[in-house]
């Protein structure tokens, strides 16, 4: 039943948005308009869910296309010790193959007991590349801690407090609780920087009416 919620309220969110119903939107889940964040701001939204403990980055435009087409958001991508790509929609025991419904249920079973299929479909190292701190510091792949599993976890701020919490609070929670295995979690704000400009923040603010 909870998975079922979560995947209607995943559709939901993703109808709002795409056919523009912004007041709706905006009342039922707390989403604002977009506006470009800075360090400042987003560890402040951090600390008042008390998720400054992460590893939160944010990235480039070009690690923000990538992410943003990856799929919802938030989502997650998870990577293997050996850094493989692990597509868990794909998994055969996937809750649903095309929302993040099933995503914690997928974080509290983790265990390297289990073999999973992985793929080439994302590099490890390509995308922490366009990872960035939030004063726009660049990230080495290498600096990194390696675990059992990584897991890059995105999120915005302008989806508002609702979505974070069913969402991100409650994926980080899954992992922190899981005794399987050591998981490494990497917080990806995929908010327009002010860091980028003012040309790039136009460029890729949402088109949310």
């Amino acid at each position: 039943m909870a998975e079922k919620f979560q995947s209607a309220l995943c559709v939901m969110a993703t109808f709002l948005i795409l056919t523009g119903c912004f007041t709706t939107e905006r009342i039922i889940f707390g989403i604002h308009r977009p506006k470009a964040e800075n360090a400042e701001s987003l560890a402040a939204f951090l600390d008042k869910h008390k998720m400054n403990s992460a590893e939160n980055f944010a990235t480039d435009t070009t690690g923000y296309l990538t992410l943003m087409n990856y799929g919802d958001c938030p989502e997650i991508m998870v990577f293997d010790k050996n850094l493989n790509y692990i597509n868990y929609k794909a998994l055969p025991d996937a809750k649903s193959p095309s929302c993040n419904a099933g995503a914690g249920v997928f974080l509290s079973a983790l265990n390297t007991a289990r073999t999973y299929e992985t793929s080439t479909q994302y590099n490890f190292n390509t995308v922490v590349s366009h990872l960035r701190t939030f004063d726009g510091k660049k990230v080495e792949p290498g600096s990194i801690k390696k675990n059992d599993f990584i897991v890059l976890m995105t999120w915005v701020k302008w989806g508002g407090n609702k979505l974070f919490n069913k969402h991100n609070v409650d994926w980080y929670n899954a992992v922190k609780n899981n005794k399987n295995c050591s998981i490494t979690v990497l917080m990806v704000n995929l908010d327009l920087q002010e860091n980028w400009g003012k040309e790039a923040i136009k460029k890729y603010k949402p088109n949310i009416k």
